[in-house]
């Protein structure tokens, strides 16, 4: 028996029949500081790693998840939210300073001036109580958010090597993303006392080619060769070595400082995603519309603090299935529905076929989603007559999957809480567009949020989807590997 970390996780290395692929490049295997490529005792499959315990057979379209909460409560001393917030932020603000960039982000609610586009109504509405929440579970001294902690705990990491994009030479911008999850968790809480208090927020850094620093010390730059290999080592390592290896993942990710105009605050930092369940559903002083659910995310600006930015490819849709939308976007003109109905029906050949891409106007980017807890994304692709005219049926049931994937919304507003959501279902339509079955059946009837359930856990959704999602849907996140073949 070999001794190995126990984790629960998805590895993004393929099964030995595999190799890597020509598009990565070959590049040079001596890499950067900080990767170790020193003789380590193969303690896994030849056929992924290595005599020396580095990884081989990369398939860089494969995910990495780790959640195994032991192993996150080690990292958390080291990069917790707030030691994440310290590193990220510019040398000319305060830890408070930059910290009110994000808990005032919570009380907007207007789309800032310069950022709306013609036509565009606001989309934005205070989410005064939740900022309370959070601003009252924040250690403070004399009126000052300290950097000694934060309300929130790291429960999961994500590597997502299939995120790359190019410029409009098709040159190489980053590798892909990593991603830090944490939820709210005041240290005066227990879980079970928190209810259905929920506030997620997703780190979600690039991964640069540029060189960088760490603690002064120049680590050079990696190709994006390097960074798949730099994560798929984890695969060949147990124990310390394994632990040791991922914090040094971590540390080139999220605290080495990348000194280009490129990088804010010299920080690879995407984005910060925020899925926020604290505001009640129930009309009161600090929340005059009874907003319960809402999605939505923070750039780093020319300022260096958060700011309130737009999410691409997710449409502003306010869409509710709750009988009380009007009252949930009163103040609002024209909430959305009726053009994004007209931009998928108008765009129908472009979405319907998985060999062309899209893109959303900038008017219908979100700036904010609020929804009630059963909301469901299908509920207004499939009770549409435009939408329903459409024809085939089997391309018209695709491109409603297709569409709904490639948005926040369509996993977060529960899409796939039933295979029967999509009409013909996925089966019918699978077969009919000579696409592998999609099994779908094991999926609960109940979704909360995409990658965690209250207790830490990940959901039977992110465990089905992680491994039924085809390269076809644009989301090749199945797991393959050669052990116990």
């Amino acid at each position: 028996m070999k001794t190995i970390i126990i984790l629960s996780f998805f590895f993004l290395l393929s099964s030995c029949l595999i190799p890597e692929s020509a598009d990565v490049e070959a590049g040079d295997s001596n890499l950067p500081l900080f990767v170790d490529e020193g003789l380590i005792a193969p303690l896994k499959e030849s056929c992924l790693c290595g005599a020396n315990g580095s990884a081989v057979n990369i398939n860089q379209g494969k995910v990495l998840f780790l959640n195994d909460q032991s192993l996150m409560d080690e990292l958390e001393g080291e990069f917790g939210f707030h030691k994440l917030m310290s590193a990220m932020k510019p040398a000319n603000l305060s830890f408070d300073q930059f910290v009110r960039s994000y808990t005032d982000g919570y009380g907007l609610s207007a789309i800032p001036s310069g950022k709306a586009v013609p036509g565009e109504v606001n989309d934005l509405r205070a989410r005064n109580f939740s900022k309370n929440e959070i601003v009252n579970n924040w250690p403070q001294s004399g009126g000052q958010f300290q950097a000694s902690g934060s309300p929130y705990q790291l429960i999961a990491l994500l590597f997502r090597p299939e995120l790359i994009e190019n410029d409009a030479s098709g040159n190489l911008l980053h590798a892909g993303e990593f991603r830090f999850i944490y939820k709210f968790h005041p240290a005066s809480q227990s879980q079970a006392s928190l209810g259905d208090k929920k506030n997620h927020i997703i780190l979600e850094y690039k991964l640069p080619l540029e060189p960088a620093t760490l603690q002064g010390q120049a680590i050079g730059s990696f190709k994006r060769i390097h960074w798949l290999r730099f994560v798929s080592k984890l695969h060949c390592l147990n124990g310390d070595d394994f632990k040791n290896h991922l914090r040094n993942v971590l540390r080139r990710v999220a605290i080495a400082d990348y000194p280009t105009s490129k990088w804010r605050n010299g920080s690879a930092l995407g984005q910060l995603r925020v899925n926020d369940f604290l505001n009640p559903n129930t009309p009161a002083s600090a929340n005059p519309v009874g907003q319960d659910w809402s999605l939505f995310e923070y750039r780093l600006g020319s300022s260096g603090k958060l700011e309130r930015h737009r999410m691409p490819l997710t449409p502003k849709d306010n869409f509710s299935n709750d009988f009380s939308a009007e009252i949930k976007n009163q103040g609002l003109v024209n909430p959305g529905p009726t053009e994004l109905i007209n931009f998928f029906t108008s765009n129908f050949s472009f979405i319907k076929d998985d060999s062309k891409d899209y893109n959303l106007p900038s008017k219908l980017e979100a700036w904010q989603n609020d929804y009630v807890r059963n909301t469901s994304w299908g509920t207004l692709l499939n009770n549409n007559a435009s939408i329903s005219a459409l024809s085939p049926a089997a391309e018209r049931s695709f491109a409603k999957y297709r569409f709904s994937l490639n948005t926040c919304n369509g996993c977060h507003g529960g899409t796939f809480r039933s295979n029967q959501n999509m009409i013909p279902n996925l089966g019918t339509t699978a077969a009919a567009l000579g696409k592998p079955s999609i099994d779908f059946s094991n999926i609960n009837s109940t979704i909360n949020f995409l990658h965690v359930n209250k207790d830490g856990l990940p959901t039977i959704f992110l465990l089905e989807d992680l491994q039924n999602r085809k390269e076809e849907l644009e989301f090749q996140l199945s797991v393959a590997d050669c052990m116990e073949n």
